[in-house]
């Protein structure tokens, strides 16, 4: 999406911790959520995600924010597991506001252990989605996309069918200590995949409900002790009956929750939390 000349006035700061590469100034009044999102993607193509205010704080982004005590919120969007561009949106005056983007190029946060927010408010954890019915909601812009709530459990669904489904091999047993190898890694990077889905459309379209900020899930040194393995892959592979779904992530928080990622391959994913 182009941004309008008329929408903006475009300037260029110098390359370092503190000044933006680039920023855009609101011309008459605050920026609309269309005016924002042109201008993130005319900046980085990649995956940007909104920072969580009851979030971890990564010591690496700190600075940012305390240039900018009053940032009404952010974005981050990881190039690499190492480095990143953060988007800063602060007011300027009551009619006025700045989207300052800088460059991260050093992003090494340390691991901590994945937890839920002891008290959820479900008009902010919620805020994309609309009620229809009791305990379920629906996301404002994709029908497919399902929250049911229970007293002690919380049920996400999406729903984006795959012709071709997943192909389940049934010698798998037979096969020579290579094959098993090269399809176990296949299997692997599919499932790191069909995981990326679920973060974006679950834990992306929420805030307030995790310690982690979005970006956290897609770090390995952070998500690794919750993945799916090689030896359970292998272990799913060669049962003589074909898993109806895969776990491909559980954890098990600082409180006892549980949180756990699955698909069945074939494009349906769920999202379970339960609280003890």
């Amino acid at each position: 999406m182009k941004i309008k000349v008329f929408l903006f006035f475009l300037s260029f700061g110098i390359l370092n911790a503190a000044s933006p590469f680039i920023h855009f100034d609101s011309s008459k009044d605050l920026f609309t959520g269309t005016q924002i999102f042109a201008a993130l993607d005319s900046v980085g193509k990649g995956n940007w995600m909104e920072w969580d205010k009851q979030g971890i704080r990564d010591a690496e982004l700190a600075a940012y924010f305390s240039s900018h005590p009053k940032a009404k919120t952010a974005w981050f969007s990881l190039e690499s597991p190492q480095k990143g561009i953060f988007a800063v949106l602060y007011p300027q005056s009551l009619k006025k506001e700045r989207l300052a983007f800088y460059r991260v190029e050093k992003f090494a946060p340390k691991p901590q252990k994945l937890s839920m927010h002891a008290l959820l408010d479900e008009t902010k954890i919620f805020r994309d989605y609309r009620q229809t019915a009791e305990n379920e909601l629906v996301h404002l812009d994709n029908t497919e996309l399902r929250v049911t709530l229970f007293e002690n459990r919380i049920r996400f669904e999406y729903r984006h069918p795959d012709t071709e489904g997943l192909f389940i091999p049934k010698n798998f047993a037979a096969l020579e200590s290579y094959e098993k190898k090269q399809l176990v890694e296949a299997y692997l990077a599919f499932f790191k995949n069909e995981y990326a889905v679920m973060i974006r459309a679950f834990v992306q379209s929420t805030s307030g409900l995790f310690n982690w900020q979005p970006w956290h899930w897609y770090l390995p040194e952070w998500t690794s002790p919750y993945f799916i393995s090689s030896a359970e892959v292998e272990a799913l592979l060669s049962a003589p009956v074909p898993p109806a779904e895969f776990r491909i992530f559980f954890a098990r928080t600082a409180g006892g929750e549980t949180v756990t990622l699955k698909t069945n391959g074939n494009g349906f994913y769920i999202m379970e939390l339960f609280k003890p």
